[in-house]
């Protein structure tokens, strides 16, 4: 038999609205049937390749509505930057020394742009492919706050969401059902 030890926030995970909403559901306490979803995919790989600092910001969001449409209820909105290239290489997934977390670089969402999606969109969440949702220089959690405190999910360290399409892909959400877990090691599966 094997052991397995992990901590709640490494590898893909989810985060669990208690992550950081102290009333907030465990992951053992999210309603199953938010763990599937549609996925409004955002590209920013070109504009991270040169600024790791850069997020997803109000205009990303409007192009992506001008091409497709609407941003689905219920969906999660992935920010797909390009940054899973950067892994396993420590220093370059977060910018810098993974002693030195008080100057990291990776991109992310700006804090404004949860706060809209979450006011003026029914969205499920978000999603990333770095190792946070807010953008690594910011030393605050505006994303989290805003899309945790209203009881959703984040989805972070996420490999090849340069396979998925802009809109389409139903993707389903596995985390480990650890109970009091603010978070947890999760498996995601896209079907396109």
């Amino acid at each position: 038999m094997n052991d397995f030890t992990s901590g709640e926030h490494l590898g893909t995970h989810m985060d669990a609205p208690k992550h950081i909403n102290p009333s907030g559901l465990t992951i053992a306490e999210i309603p199953i049937e938010h763990f599937t979803f549609t996925a409004a995919v955002i590209d920013i790989s070109q504009r991270a390749s040169k600024d790791p600092n850069t997020g997803v910001q109000m205009e990303d969001i409007n192009k992506w509505e001008e091409q497709n449409g609407r941003i689905p209820n219920d969906s999660v909105v992935f920010m797909f930057s390009g940054w899973s290239r950067n892994w396993p290489n420590e220093n370059a997934y977060l910018g810098n020394s993974p002693e030195n977390v008080t100057d990291i670089h990776f991109p992310g969402f700006h804090g404004d742009v949860c706060e809209w999606l979450v006011k003026e969109r029914s969205i499920g969440g978000v999603a990333v492919d770095t190792i946070s949702v807010d953008i690594g220089n910011i030393h605050t959690f505006p994303c989290h706050e805003a899309i945790l405190g209203k009881n959703l999910i984040c989805l972070e360290n996420i490999a090849n969401l340069d396979k998925l399409p802009p809109l389409g892909a139903i993707v389903r959400a596995f985390p480990l059902k650890l109970k009091g877990g603010t978070g947890a090691p999760t498996r995601i599966i896209a079907s396109i």
